[in-house]
């Protein structure tokens, strides 16, 4: 890269929280290179600001107070990116749009670029999860709200359209962008990236062993957690031994049934023992922008089965290397689970389809597209 930059990652959650993007946010400070400056900031649930060092010492990062109070946090974030001003040329935003984007807006008077990655729409996630809006993403914006709906949705598009570029991780992300009115050439898609397992040991396969089907994911409502459990309580009068593994965390809580195992939330290196125990990952999801779980499943050789929706049709090619069913369509799902459970060959083919399609997905291709974007953005 022939310009020097200074970067600021601002993400709203950081390892050790869980989830896709505090993964993406690790791992890509990890990779970016040394002598290139990044500074890293998050939100933690304390009452003051804090510097550290993060374990291989690549990079400072500030720990912003108050993470569970919104206003708190904001006042933090705006004074600290203020107080930080000629320690970084461009700031990249994750995490939804008001948690860092909103304060990192203030910084446009100072001459600061913004970059913001958007994975989905976090106003309509949130309308769903805490405002009861049964109306899907489609029809969304056809539709009038309450004050708060209509607030969220409003500071999504300002957002958005005041900063200097937005990254998304799929094309449907970026339709989704540009439902908001954020014109095309705004937007760049730069899929995400996984490190290869180095290892991959499956177990064996049995008829008296459980079958394990594994869904991580967050408890939220358009995960629909609930219809996976009731779909595989029904699996279990063709697969006996058939369990369900889940791993995650959320508002939504979990039905404890005999099939149904729940681990909670655990740290994304924990999770590589339980991608190479597991038979099948499964993913009941109502939309998702790109999933970064179903990327790993698939580097462990995982066979997958997804709804059809959002980035996973991106990712998956059906009866290739995974599997996709229509949202609500329990028989075709059905149908493919007893596939995979009666027939060990099929599995395998679809594992090493699997594993040959995230060998595209690597790092230095994510790099090279956000040196570029970077680059486009600060000269």
């Amino acid at each position: 890269m022939d310009l020097y930059m200074k970067i600021l990652l601002f993400t709203s959650i950081f390892p050790p929280d869980i989830g896709g993007p505090a993964t993406f946010v690790s791992q890509f400070s990890n990779v970016w290179e040394a002598e290139r400056s990044l500074t890293v900031a998050t939100f933690r649930n304390h009452r003051n600001l804090k510097i550290i060092l993060n374990q291989n010492k690549k990079y400072p990062l500030y720990e912003i107070p108050f993470k569970k109070h919104p206003f708190l946090r904001s006042i933090y974030a705006l004074f600290f990116l203020i107080r930080m001003r000629k320690h970084y040329d461009l700031i990249y935003c994750h995490g939804s749009v008001w948690d860092t984007g909103l304060p990192a807006l203030v910084t446009k008077i100072f001459r600061k670029k913004i970059i913001i990655k958007i994975t989905g729409d976090s106003a309509w996630e949130r309308a769903v999860q805490y405002y009861s809006c049964q109306d899907s993403l489609e029809k969304f914006y056809d539709k009038k709200y309450s004050l708060r709906i209509e607030l969220l949705k409003f500071i999504q598009k300002k957002v958005a359209f005041h900063s200097h570029k937005i990254i998304v991780p799929s094309f449907y992300c970026q339709k989704i962008v540009q439902n908001w009115g954020i014109p095309a050439d705004k937007i760049e898609v730069v899929y995400n990236a996984v490190h290869p397992p180095i290892t991959v040991e499956k177990k064996e396969n049995s008829f008296i062993k459980p079958f394990i089907l594994l869904t991580i994911c967050r408890l939220v409502k358009h995960k629909d957690i609930d219809e996976l459990i009731d779909f595989v309580k029904d699996l279990t009068l063709e697969i006996p031994n058939i369990e369900l593994h889940i791993i995650g965390a959320g508002p939504e809580s979990i039905r404890l049934l005999p099939h149904v195992k729940y681990l909670g939330a655990m740290p994304y290196e924990n999770c590589f023992n339980y991608y190479k125990a597991s038979d099948v990952f499964i993913l009941n999801s109502q939309y998702e922008g790109f999933s970064h779980v179903l990327l790993e499943a698939m580097s462990f050789g995982l066979p997958c089965v997804a709804s059809a929706v959002g980035g996973n049709v991106e990712l998956i090619v059906h009866e290739t290397n995974g599997y996709l069913f229509q949202k609500g369509d329990f028989q075709k799902c059905k149908e493919i689970i007893l596939s995979l459970y009666k027939n060990i060959e099929v599995r395998s083919q679809i594992s090493q389809e699997a594993r040959k399609t995230t060998k595209k997905f690597d790092y230095p291709q994510l790099l090279s597209k956000h040196y570029r974007v970077f680059q486009e953005v600060v000269k």
